[in-house]
């Protein structure tokens, strides 16, 4: 989990030094000098550039962890996030956001496997879905400052959820099985905001929690907020989430991995 937030770090670290001296150059008072606005709307974008999954199955194919990318097909796809974040004060804020997942793919299996009890493959045409709804609530708190209120770090704490569904069809014979992995999780974390200049904010931040044998999850992302007025930003970004679930002392279990960069706009009021 550290390896992975540190690796978000980096991405962002990149774009501080891109921007960095043209933020510099713009230089102004400290967007937390001003009257902050209280709630904000992100509507965002996210490209991804990899994705990993894997479920249970059993069969000569797939030993016990079935390749839902390389073996099924499954591709992933752009997806939309929206956030709602009500700021109390400069240190706190409240965030709820969602993000849509739903991939699908198919690809021709010569080896027969099980899943949830069907078989599948044996020369047919395989197709798999991954839907997931994955919905956080975070408080961010920054109670810490650094070189005159330019820098801000803290904690988060939240409540991570998600319902998740692997769907696979076979077209000859034709037959389907589905599993859902729906779970909560408590969340925490830390966040960290560099605002060399009223334009510019520079964020990493990162959650997650170990759920003994449930399973576990980890959300970071980092990257560079442009502000050309108070009320609007633009939000340029990579981000990386990893969802692991088992049940029944690993009887079942899914895991995927999401990575890309996003884009969005955040409206203040």
């Amino acid at each position: 989990m550290a390896a992975k937030l540190i690796r978000t770090a980096v991405v962002a670290l990149g774009l501080a030094a891109a921007l960095g001296p043209a933020a510099t150059a713009l230089a102004q008072t400290p967007k937390w000098e001003e009257d902050p606005a209280r709630f904000q709307i992100e509507l965002r974008g996210w490209f991804p550039d990899g994705f990993e999954a894997t479920t249970l199955a059993t069969g000569s194919v797939s030993g016990n962890a079935l390749d839902l990318v390389n073996t099924v097909g499954i591709e992933d796809e752009a997806m939309p996030e929206v956030r709602f974040t009500l700021i109390s004060s400069s240190a706190a804020r409240l965030r709820f956001g969602y993000t849509r997942v739903r991939f699908d793919g198919g690809n021709t299996v010569d080896e027969t496997f099980h899943f949830d009890g069907t078989q599948f493959g044996g020369g047919a045409v395989v197709t798999g879905e991954l839907d997931q709804d994955y919905f956080y609530l975070d408080w961010i708190f920054q109670p810490f400052e650094v070189g005159e209120d330019t820098v801000r770090f803290g904690f988060i704490l939240g409540i991570h959820g998600w319902k998740s569904q692997i769907k696979l069809s076979n077209d000859a014979p034709e037959v389907q099985a589905a599993k859902e992995f729906n779970n909560v999780f408590p969340a925490i974390g830390l966040a960290l905001d560099w605002n060399p200049s009223r334009y510019f904010t520079l964020f990493v931040q990162g959650s997650g929690a170990h759920q003994g044998a449930d399973g576990w999850h980890f959300d970071a992302e980092g990257g560079v907020k442009i502000s050309p007025i108070q009320a609007l930003a633009i939000v340029l970004a990579y981000r990386e989430l990893d969802i692991s679930y088992e049940e029944n002392d690993s009887d079942s279990f899914g895991r995927w991995t999401i990575r890309g960069p996003f884009a969005g706009i955040d409206i203040r009021f």
